[in-house]
């Protein structure tokens, strides 16, 4: 059975859709390189013809076509492993990622929504960036894989903490805790001068 990193790596890599993938994977046995093959010609497979022994051709049969096309997946497929013969360890290697992940995020670790909500609560703006506006010049940019906490001060921002949300936690006070940030974001407001007005 595909695994979701297998799944995940060559939607990535082909541009193809999840279930074409996924039928790609199940049609090779969970072989990427096979999958990345069958997926190559599932964009070629138009209507071949069978040419016979008295040299007239006639269009073929579908089992002869299907045939046809799962050897010329085989043949793209050998290239691929030519080409590409990391691949099977780039996708054991996300699957690793993605198993440590989750298993960060069982232990108590944040994601990007529960960040976003924490901020809300307390009243911080969320702009269309994803960026946390918070007081005291304090940032927490949430657009991309990992968190950003600045804050500005008279020289401009100044990174506070980086890393995927998962690695920071709620304290018991309530307050988002992390590398760089152990005494808690809310904390790390009175880091930066207020605002003149």
């Amino acid at each position: 059975m595909p695994t979701a990193a297998q799944v995940k790596y060559l939607r990535e890599l082909t541009g193809s859709g999840m279930m074409d993938v996924k039928a790609a994977l199940a049609k090779a046995g969970d072989d990427p390189w096979l999958a990345m093959g069958f997926l190559r010609v599932k964009g070629l497979a138009v209507a071949i013809k069978k040419r016979l022994p008295d040299g007239t051709s006639r269009p073929a049969t579908r089992e002869e076509a299907d045939a046809y096309w799962a050897r010329e997946a085989r043949v793209l497929a050998e290239e691929y492993r030519r080409d590409r013969p990391g691949l099977a360890d780039d996708i054991a290697r996300m699957g690793r990622e993605e198993s440590e992940e989750a298993a960060r995020r069982a232990a108590g670790g944040l994601t990007h929504s529960a960040v976003g909500r924490w901020g809300i609560d307390r009243g911080w703006a969320m702009g269309e960036d994803f960026v946390l506006s918070g007081p005291g010049g304090l940032r927490v940019d949430l657009s991309g894989p990992e968190m950003r906490v600045t804050v500005a001060d008279g020289a401009g921002e100044r990174l506070l903490a980086s890393g995927r949300p998962s690695e920071f936690r709620l304290s018991e006070e309530g307050d988002i805790v992390g590398p760089g940030i152990e005494d808690g974001l809310a904390a790390a407001c009175a880091l930066a001068p207020a605002p003149r007005l």
